[in-house]
């Protein structure tokens, strides 16, 4: 399960929300501060209010295991530069999340979905929108902030126990893809990647962890509620290379603990019937890519439109498209779902799917009634 929508937010998936921020009008949060630096106030009620203890427990109750927790670069402070306008304070609704989590039995992956120069254009989930000629993040100063980061969350996760729920750390959200005509994403694979790694694995070695190189390269996670008692080190994740940035995997000083995330959305291209839907969704290539292990880091219920056979009021054909995702995610490591809790229906919220019964009270009933 995804906790988008609490430290970066879309405003297309909750534009009332980002009214009563203090946000509507705006873009993204580097437009809102810089135009409108009051919303600070509204940024803070949102981190207090947007998400719960009680909505915790309801993915406890669900039958969910996993929190995805993306999270901007400025939530750290030492990470953030004079010039970033981003909303402050953060990091301890951040910290009473994994709290919430860990008193659940909920792992948690904190994901760096927003880089320090903006690492994908035209999308608000980068924190600014910019276009291509102004993405920035890809060059050896904002790596390095980037690693700052880094560093930051693996000391955390060693030295404080709000930090026990969390057994894994996203290097980046969906980078910049190859597509023609776009600039490479310069030093990605090269350099970026196998750094944050290092990165990782030092600190965690100067803070008395090692990391085992032996059995399984993908090991869950660390006993709840124990200081620095943990005996294996972060799970790190990367993109998986049908994202199209690259293979991840080419530079990287080691495989062991390491997860590769594969997004998976039907939204973005041709729909065809609801026949060819179903058909598609099962694909299971996408979670057996090589290197493994794969996690299906994003999905969704959304489709490019919901007319005729896609009418939202077609329980039987949006159960059929959740179970045959989630059959799909077994044959890797497991999902998580885009996303929790949003203001734009079933299609994207997973609370309203279960209550329109387009997925299951239980999610280990969720691949039942697949057509794979």
């Amino acid at each position: 399960m995804i906790r988008g929508g609490l430290f970066v937010i879309e405003p297309w998936m909750m534009g009332g929300e980002w009214s009563r921020i203090g946000c509507g009008g705006y873009n993204d949060e580097f437009e809102c501060m810089t135009k409108n630096p009051s919303a600070q106030a509204g940024f803070e009620d949102h981190w207090a209010n947007w998400i719960s203890q009680a909505d915790i427990q309801q993915i406890k109750n669900y039958g969910l295991n996993t929190v995805r927790i993306p999270v901007g670069y400025w939530i750290v402070d030492g990470a953030r530069d004079a010039s970033d306008p981003y909303a402050k304070g953060g990091f301890k609704y951040l910290k009473q999340l994994l709290r919430w989590c860990a008193d659940a039995g909920i792992y948690a992956i904190i994901d760096l979905h927003a880089a320090p120069g903006v690492s994908t254009p035209n999308q608000q989930f980068a924190g600014k929108s910019v276009s291509d000629a102004d993405v920035g993040f890809y060059n050896e100063d904002n790596f390095g902030r980037a690693k700052y980061w880094a560093w930051n969350i693996t000391t955390s996760k060693v030295n404080d126990p709000d930090f026990a729920a969390v057994f894994a750390i996203e290097a980046l959200n969906e980078p910049w893809t190859k597509s023609s005509g776009s600039p490479s994403n310069k030093g990605l694979i090269t350099s970026y990647y196998p750094t944050f790694h290092t990165t990782v694995r030092d600190t965690e070695e100067k803070l008395g962890v090692k990391c085992s190189n032996t059995g399984s390269p993908y090991k869950r996670a660390m006993p709840f509620g124990k200081r620095a008692s943990y005996t294996d080190c972060l799970n790190i994740v990367y993109m998986a290379a049908n994202w199209g940035s690259g293979d991840s995997s080419t530079f990287l000083p080691s495989l062991s603990h390491v997860i590769f995330d594969s997004h998976r959305y039907f939204a973005y291209s041709e729909q065809g019937s609801a026949a060819d839907v179903l058909s598609n969704s099962c694909n299971t290539a996408v979670a057996k890519e090589d290197p493994e292990p794969v996690m299906i880091g994003e999905f969704s219920l959304a489709l490019p439109n919901n007319d005729g056979d896609f009418s939202q009021d077609n329980t039987d054909f949006y159960r059929k498209f959740f179970a045959n995702q989630a059959y799909v995610a077994e044959q890797g490591i497991g999902s998580t779902f885009w996303t929790y809790k949003c203001e734009v229906g079933a299609s994207w919220c997973y609370t309203s799917a279960v209550e329109k019964g387009f997925i299951p009270t239980n999610a280990a009933d969720g691949k039942n009634g697949n057509t794979c």
